[in-house]
């Protein structure tokens, strides 16, 4: 045996004009994020185009291995920023303005869910013009607010006691046509007549907007200030606006009119799906790094994966359980050897990313100090004759494999056309498990002949398994 190892669409360009009257509608809208985090969760099926171009992986391993090595260098030196999910790309809004303007408007809201009151929004006014705004209260949000006379749509505005903001948001578009001047002398009316008037031209880089009554701030300052109010959000609203950050610096402030259709034709395969799956990628990374995958496998051993076990072979649950971090074992007590050792049959679930122990195992355990364990890789021992006869082979005849569990087969993680169904796996273990079963009589004669005869001199033990990579069990092609 080998030695163990371990991305709806709703529309969001509907005119939306909201005030606390109407904040549960607006709260609503990011009701639903939650459940999207259980994208992520489901990362061992990402899609069939991740399975198709892992195929390539050996060929491109130097290229993707130098980008890993980058990204854990990053990692130490704090380089690195671990976005998790993006809800902007997971939703197709990377780059959609009233997406943002209408993130940005939630965040001016004081009656909503962030906690924040109206503190981002008098920051927000204060970064860009660099004057505070008036005391009293938010009378009105509302984005893409159709203004004046044929005017146009201002992206976001804001009305309160005496005064009002105006924001045109620009992430890729261009300003069209005399388009700031026409909605400056909208608001220059209003300003006339007695209204405190802020007009701000919200762009990824802070380029300046054609009418001067608009002042210019970049994306970055925007993030920037999101950061630094991020700490007083609540816990309701505090992952939305983490992810809203961390898209603007990935996705927006990282890129430029010049490289957003950065063409990786050129790429090979594999490292052209870590960069179009790059959030995912990224959160994959920082899973495996925490130990995800050997904390989950220990969890799912104890609880989902024994009563799976247990239904399709009923006469396990008869039977004692031994949990184990990577490991699952069942024994009858005609198995018992006395003084807590017994013979058991044992489930191995190695981390489906441990390339020297790549696939799950069933396994005959037999305490290696019990003096009739050389019974158990004894070709002519009628219970072992007949696994080898089912497929399962021998220990000592496989190097690497550790003298622990004397007779083993390999069970395939995956499905024959490469996908994973967890039921399917199951189905699969639960055969060779029922196998072992169904000898159960036989397994215990052994037991007792081999304690009452006497042997040979127990062979010297091989200590720690050597760490290498074993050949293809027959077991994967059943």
């Amino acid at each position: 045996m080998p030695t163990m190892g371990t991305k709806r669409e709703e529309q969001f360009n509907s005119k939306q004009e909201r005030s606390p009257m109407g904040a549960s509608n607006s709260k609503s809208q990011f009701a639903e994020y939650g459940s999207i985090v259980s994208l992520l969760h489901n990362w061992e099926a990402l899609n069939h185009e991740a399975l198709v171009a892992a195929r390539n992986l050996q060929g491109d391993e130097p290229a993707v291995r130098a980008l890993l090595d980058e990204v854990s260098e990053m990692i130490d030196t704090g380089d690195w920023h671990v976005s998790g999910l993006n809800i902007f790309e997971v939703l197709g809004r990377v780059r959609l303005e009233n997406a943002h303007s209408d993130m940005i408007a939630w965040l001016f809201m004081p009656w909503e869910a962030h906690g924040l009151g109206d503190r981002f929004l008098r920051e927000f006014v204060f970064a860009g013009t660099g004057e505070a705004i008036p005391n009293g209260r938010v009378r009105k949000v509302a984005t893409r607010r159709r203004i004046g006379a044929g005017a146009g749509e201002i992206d976001i505005e804001v009305q309160g006691d005496g005064w009002l903001l105006a924001v045109e948001n620009k992430i890729d578009a261009s300003e069209g046509p005399r388009q700031t001047e026409g909605y400056a002398a909208h608001y220059r009316r209003l300003r006339d007549a007695g209204t405190t008037v802020y007009c701000l031209f919200l762009t990824r880089t802070g380029e300046p907007a054609k009418s001067d009554l608009f002042r210019s701030i970049s994306y970055r300052e925007l993030r920037r200030l999101v950061e630094r109010i991020q700490p007083q959000v609540s816990s309701e609203g505090g992952q939305v606006v983490n992810w809203f950050a961390e898209h603007i610096r990935d996705d927006l402030e990282k890129s430029t009119s010049g490289d957003k259709s950065m063409s990786t034709k050129d790429m090979p395969a594999s490292l052209k799906l870590v960069f179009v799956r790059l959030h995912a990628v990224r959160e994959l990374n920082r899973y495996l790094q925490k130990g995800g995958v050997e904390l989950e496998l220990s969890r799912y051993l104890k609880h989902d994966f024994r009563s799976a076990i247990e239904e399709r072979v009923p006469d396990l649950k008869e039977w004692r359980f031994e949990p184990g971090k990577t490991t699952g074992g069942w024994y009858p007590d005609s198995w018992q050897l006395g003084a807590d050792l017994h013979v058991s049959v044992e489930v191995i679930l190695p981390s489906p990313v441990d390339e020297d122990d790549p696939n799950p195992s069933v396994n005959i355990k037999v305490p290696t100090k019990w003096v009739g364990y050389p019974s158990f890789s004894d070709r002519s021992t009628p219970c072992v004759k007949a696994l080898l006869g089912k497929r399962f082979e021998l220990a000592a005849d496989n190097e690497g494999w550790s003298e622990d569990w004397p007779v083993a087969k390999y069970i395939p993680w995956l499905e024959l056309d490469d996908s994973f169904n967890a039921s399917g796996l199951a189905d699969r273990i639960a055969l060779e498990v029922a196998t072992v079963v169904r000898l159960e009589r036989e397994i215990a004669d052994a037991i007792i002949a081999a304690s009452t005869k006497p042997h040979p001199k127990a062979p010297r033990s091989l200590g720690k398994a050597k760490a290498v990579k074993p050949r293809r069990s027959p077991a994967k092609n059943i």
